[in-house]
């Protein structure tokens, strides 16, 4: 096989849909393993999101993160239209970064300052392809369906690129420092891992990346290595029926007992409630 070879038969897009939800129509918290995203078109609706509220009005269009806890709530006095997607976001591993393919940026590490969502305003052929992609069926052709996963790939590129741009977007990832960090958590995440260990690795002083880290992502290295572990380990809990026990062992944590805790510190409920939320991908 060669190197860096993309996989076009692989899945991205999985559900599609236009359609309207009715007046007060209220659909409780759950989660999903694939990530969602909702285009507005007319009326609003509210969503729970990470213990969060946040209103979404005509013209938003928000793309929930994989295994976040959210519901949906339509107002009593007006119906909610919308485009709906479902996909799979692990299936765009690396995007790099300039010329150097030492430092590649994964599309989930947009989420890493909310841990939830991006909004974002779409422009008028962005608003049109969801319009279109939203009509189409799923074709049975290979090459075809290829086809749809290529320009869905290129959408979501399109939205990554200016959302690194705008000025009060996320925070450019351009230190070697912070961009190696990332890579090396994304490595060895499964093993035990320290500050120093990292810093010893890169050939710079705890402290000082650290601060770097934080300058550029807004979060400390400790909270971004956790908060990736316990990601990886709902993961888990999707595709296997592996016991808990296991899966906090194979993402990183000494023991149940302390992955149960920070789970809980993180997402408000126990890694075997949140098990029991996750639904199929579908509203």
């Amino acid at each position: 096989m060669v190197e860096n070879s993309i996989h076009l038969s692989q899945q991205i897009l999985y559900k599609r849909s236009h359609k309207t939800f009715a007046k007060g129509y209220h659909f409780p918290i759950h989660a999903h393993r694939l990530s969602e995203l909702y285009l507005i078109l007319e009326g609003s609706c509210q969503m729970d999101l990470a213990n969060k509220t946040y209103q979404f009005q005509a013209g938003d269009c928000v793309i929930l993160a994989p295994f976040v806890i959210h519901s949906l709530t339509i107002p009593k006095e007006d119906t909610c239209t919308v485009i709906q997607l479902h996909f799979d976001l692990y299936h765009f591993p690396h995007f790099l970064v300039g010329q150097d393919r030492q430092n590649p940026f994964e599309m989930i590490d947009l989420f890493k300052d909310t841990n939830s969502h991006l909004l974002f305003q779409p422009t008028e052929e962005e608003a049109a392809y969801l319009l279109q992609s939203s009509r189409l069926p799923l074709p049975p052709d290979l090459y075809e369906s290829s086809l749809q996963q290529l320009e869905f790939t290129v959408f979501l590129t399109k939205i990554l690129y200016r959302i690194k741009r705008e000025p009060e977007g996320r925070p450019e990832l351009g230190s070697r420092y912070v961009q190696n960090t990332l890579e090396y958590i994304h490595h060895h995440f499964s093993n035990p891992l320290l500050l120093a260990t990292i810093a010893k690795e890169l050939n710079i002083t705890p402290h000082y990346l650290n601060k770097l880290f934080k300058a550029e992502t807004g979060t400390t290295i400790k909270h971004y290595l956790t908060l990736y572990r316990l990601n990886r380990s709902v993961e888990l809990m999707s595709r296997t029926k592996k016991s808990l026990t296991f899966i906090a062992q194979e993402v990183g944590f000494n023991d149940v007992q302390h992955y149960s805790k920070t789970f809980r510190k993180y997402f408000n409920t126990s890694p075997r409630q949140f098990r029991q939320l996750m639904t199929p991908d579908s509203h």
